[in-house]
């Protein structure tokens, strides 16, 4: 039971996340960095990008995000953007 109370304790703060987000006039898109198509799917749901913050980040378990990841940093220069943030 509690990991269930926990699961919807986690999905009501990353609701709350996205509204204070997209209060900012940003758009919260989800997708998986290792994965070209998603990365390519989520660059194509925004007519206009100007600015990427990406949360992307290995762990000491598995560093291939750190190391892989390169298929947003592509997609930045195909959608013209010009600010990628990395934290």
């Amino acid at each position: 039971m509690q990991a269930v109370e926990a699961m919807e304790a986690e999905e009501s703060r990353s609701v709350l996340r996205r509204a204070e987000i997209e209060g900012m006039m940003a758009i919260v898109v989800k997708g998986d960095a290792l994965d070209e198509a998603s990365v390519k799917a989520a660059f194509d749901q925004i007519e206009e990008v100007d600015a990427v913050v990406s949360t992307v980040g290995g762990t000491p378990a598995d560093a291939r995000a750190d190391s892989e990841a390169c298929d947003v940093a592509h997609s930045r220069h195909e959608h013209a953007v010009k600010l990628l943030v990395y934290s």
